[in-house]
């Protein structure tokens, strides 16, 4: 298209071209709140020509905002309100091209996460407890969450995993999304449940209504010794709206067979069968980066080594005895707990300007670590998982033997070491270098605070994913052995 002489003797800046000639068409016919997205969004691209937004720009904002944890379906709603006006911009002759037809607008996965340290409690409406450690209650017999709107004409998958109902009573679900029936189940416990949302239900301007009726939510008070008066209904960890259909998009160049694995579902899948032994929160963050959430003791901890081997050795007895944990509001205001026995510092992530009692986060975590502690055991002298420890490179070899040896108490353990390359061509290395051990060199460590931004993430998701193969091999070669074994001793018989 080209541009009327007229038109090109004025450059109009982004914000004079809203509020001059779009605002007054965007209240009539998308509504108000249009606007407001816009100046909120994109704030600091106001005063400047409408020609310089190109699809660079926008795409390096849509990055800058993943990094900073801004939620998906926030940023596509942005990009949705951006992309509208821009077109009318084209369509009266202000610019030649739309750049954000060079960017796309496909469907985007959203999630809300109902743990403390998720994302997505500000879309909690009616009918949900205070947000807690590893998952929030529903409160009566009805739960609303209140999403931003979706483009498009795409079907969408609203999955809801739960950690079940309480005491394991089966409970009815009904599911509404903007006031049309998507789903009715019967739970008896954990699961992730999933409910299919045709376009039809999303086309609003408003935003995305989703109601849990739930009638059998019941009272502790009616069925053990409480004074609990709450009616509750589920144990819901988060939401997944996932788009039925995209945009097609370039098809990505395949790993080699020896490179990390492939796609965030992979590394999601080797990251859920890791835990973190401490020392700080850098690996339960890179955790989070691929989407696992895993619940382990020490995820969020503190943990010096020497105290560590102690509780392995002792099998962390007295962590949450009567007495043993201490409780306090660090400057930030959250809530922090240090174990005495042993000296294991970890976050609650429960503040107390978001309405956080000392002496129900006091109470909560002592359940929380009793029954976390009971886990790790079980994982443990089962091999479930791959033990994960870094220390930013203050432990030496002679160190980890030491807590290798006490994991090694429970059970045939393997830990995964994480140092720094001595060099740039060694980052990402990955290796067994004695039975027990790996050894992973990544790119670098955090110092204080710790932050889910670290720029070495691709390396320890790299060490991750590798360890976890070597990890993996290790397990089939013991149980091929194992049931060598069992033969030879029937054969014997």
């Amino acid at each position: 298209m080209t541009v009327g002489s007229e038109a090109k003797l004025t450059v109009e800046t982004l914000g004079a071209f809203i509020d001059d000639r779009y605002a007054a068409w965007a209240r009539q016919q998308v509504g108000d709140d249009t606007v407001s997205v816009l100046k909120t969004g994109f704030a600091d691209w106001l005063s400047e020509p409408l020609t310089t937004l190109s699809a660079w720009r926008i795409e390096s904002w849509r990055r800058d905002q993943l990094d900073l944890l801004v939620q998906p379906l926030m940023i596509s709603r942005q990009l949705q309100a951006l992309d509208g006006c821009l077109k009318k911009a084209v369509e009266w002759l202000i610019i030649e091209s739309n750049p954000l037809h060079d960017v796309g607008l496909e469907a985007t996965d959203h999630f809300i996460e109902l743990f403390s340290g998720g994302m997505g409690h500000g879309y909690l409406r009616a009918g949900w407890a205070p947000v807690g450690v590893n998952w929030t209650w529903t409160l009566g017999n009805r739960a609303v969450l209140e999403l931003p709107p979706v483009g498009g004409n795409t079907d969408y998958v609203l999955k809801m995993h739960t950690l079940g109902t309480y005491q394991g009573t089966p409970q009815r679900l009904f599911v509404d999304v903007n006031e049309k029936r998507v789903g009715m189940l019967l739970c008896r416990g954990p699961g992730s449940h999933e409910f299919f949302v045709p376009s039809r239900a999303l086309n609003s301007r408003e935003g995305i209504d989703v109601v849990l009726k739930m009638p059998d939510a019941c009272r502790p008070m009616d069925h053990e010794e409480s004074t609990d008066d709450r009616f509750l209904g589920f144990r819901v960890v988060k939401f997944e709206l996932l788009p039925m259909t995209g945009s097609p998009r370039k098809k990505q160049p395949a790993l080699p067979a020896a490179d990390e694995a492939g796609g965030v579902i992979a590394q999601r899948a080797a990251l859920q069968e890791m835990a973190s032994l401490g020392f700080n929160c850098e690996f339960g963050f890179v955790q989070r980066h691929v989407g696992a959430e895993p619940m382990s003791l020490f995820r969020w901890s503190s943990v010096p080594l020497d105290k560590l081997i102690e509780g392995l050795e002792k099998s962390f007895a007295g962590l949450n005895a009567r007495g043993a944990l201490d409780v306090q509001l660090s400057p930030e205001g959250e809530f922090v707990a240090e174990d005495k026995v042993y000296g294991f510092r970890h976050h609650t992530f429960v503040f107390a300007f978001q309405g956080g009692v000392l002496e129900r986060v006091q109470r909560n975590e002592y359940i929380r670590v009793g029954v976390l502690r009971n886990t790790l055991l079980e994982e443990l002298r089962e091999q479930k998982k791959l033990f994960v420890y870094h220390d930013a490179g203050e432990s030496n070899l002679a160190d980890i033997r030491r807590l290798v040896r006490a994991l090694q108490i429970h059970g045939n353990n393997t830990l995964l070491w994480v140092v720094g390359a001595p060099c740039a061509a060694q980052i990402g290395e990955t290796q067994q270098i004695e039975r027990g051990l790996i050894r992973g060199y990544v790119g670098g460590f955090q110092t204080s605070p710790i932050t889910p931004n670290s720029p070495h993430l691709p390396s320890w998701i790299k060490v991750a994913c590798r360890a976890h193969q070597i990890w993996r091999r290790i397990k089939e070669s013991q149980e091929r052995l194992r049931l060598e074994r069992q033969r030879q001793k029937i054969g014997d018989q």
